[in-house]
C-alpha cells in the first residue's frame, strides 16, 4: 500500500510538471492573443472617441446656428422697442412736451443693445472657435467652451440690463410726462 501511495505521488508530480510546461507554452500564445485584443480594443476606442468628437461638433454647430438666429431676433426686438420710443417721443414733441430727457434716455438705451450685439457676436464668435478646434486639443475646446459660456452669463447680464433700464427709466419718465 505505501508503494501504491508512494507511485500515486509521483505520477502527480509528473502531472504538476507537465502541466506547467503547457501553461508556460500557453502565456506565451495567451500574451500575443492578449495584446491583439487590447490593439483591437484601443481602435474600437479610438473610434468611439471620434465619433462622440464628431457629434459634438455638430452640437457646437447647431448651437452656433440657433443662437446666431437668437441674437438677430433680439437685435431686432430692441430696435423695434427703440422704434417704438421714437414715435412716441415724436408724438410727444407735437403735443408740445418736453422730451429732452426721453431723447437721453434713448441714446443710452441704444447704447445698451449696441453692447448687447457686441457680446452676443462675441459669444457666438467664441462657440465658432471651440467648433474648429474640434477633436484635436479636447483641452483647448473644453477652455473655449468655457470661455463662451462666461460671455453668454455677460450676455443675459446684457439683456437684463436693457430690460430693467426701459422698465426702471423709461416707463418712468414717460409715466412723469404724462403727468405734467
Amino acid at each position: 500500500m505505501a508503494a501504491f501511495g508512494l507511485m500515486a505521488l509521483l505520477g502527480m508530480q509528473t502531472l504538476a510538471l507537465a502541466s506547467t510546461e503547457n501553461e508556460s507554452d500557453d502565456r506565451g500564445n495567451g500574451t500575443q492573443i492578449e495584446t491583439q485584443e487590447q490593439h483591437e480594443k484601443d481602435g474600437i476606442k479610438d473610434q468611439i472617441k471620434q465619433k462622440a468628437c464628431e457629434k459634438r461638433g455638430e452640437q457646437v454647430t447647431k448651437h452656433v446656428e440657433r443662437y446666431d438666429k437668437m441674437k438677430r431676433a433680439h437685435v431686432q426686438a430692441y430696435n423695434n422697442m427703440q422704434d417704438r420710443v421714437k414715435k412716441f417721443i415724436d408724438k410727444l414733441n407735437e403735443k408740445g412736451y418736453d422730451t429732452t430727457k426721453l431723447k437721453a434716455d434713448l441714446v443710452v438705451l441704444n447704447g445698451k443693445v449696441v453692447k448687447f450685439a457686441s457680446d452676443y457676436s462675441a459669444y457666438i464668435a467664441k462657440l465658432d472657435q471651440a467648433r474648429q478646434l474640434g477633436c484635436d486639443d479636447p483641452a483647448a475646446f473644453k477652455a473655449k467652451m468655457q470661455e463662451a459660456r462666461d460671455l453668454l452669463k455677460i450676455v443675459h447680464g446684457d439683456a437684463k440690463d436693457i430690460h430693467s433700464y426701459y422698465t426702471d427709466t423709461i416707463k418712468a419718465d414717460i409715466m412723469a410726462l404724462k403727468k405734467s
